[in-house]
């Protein structure tokens, strides 16, 4: 927020509709990645018993950017993971 160059105003009047804009974005990329899981499901449980080595649809969340990245030692938070851009080569 403030390395926009918006006025005060705007800030203060788009804070709670952008929060809600960020949470309905996420929600349904969320929905959607479940959908591709299940539409994913039966061809895997097909394929789970052949020799292929085929590359996952979607990044996988633990290789991707993330706008929120806390770990810590009992659970790991990733939040707002980025599926689109390809992790840096370590």
């Amino acid at each position: 927020m403030q390395a926009v160059d918006d006025p005060t105003a705007v800030r203060v009047l788009f804070l709670v509709p952008g929060l809600g804009w960020n949470l309905g974005v996420q929600a349904m990329a969320a929905a959607v990645r479940e959908i591709a899981g299940l539409l994913e499901l039966v061809p895997g449980v097909g394929l789970a018993f052949t020799a292929t080595d085929w590359p996952p649809l979607f990044d996988p969340a633990e290789t991707g950017r993330a706008l929120i990245d806390v770990e810590t030692r009992a659970v790991d938070f990733r939040i707002g993971v980025d599926y689109t851009t390809l992790p840096a080569a370590s």
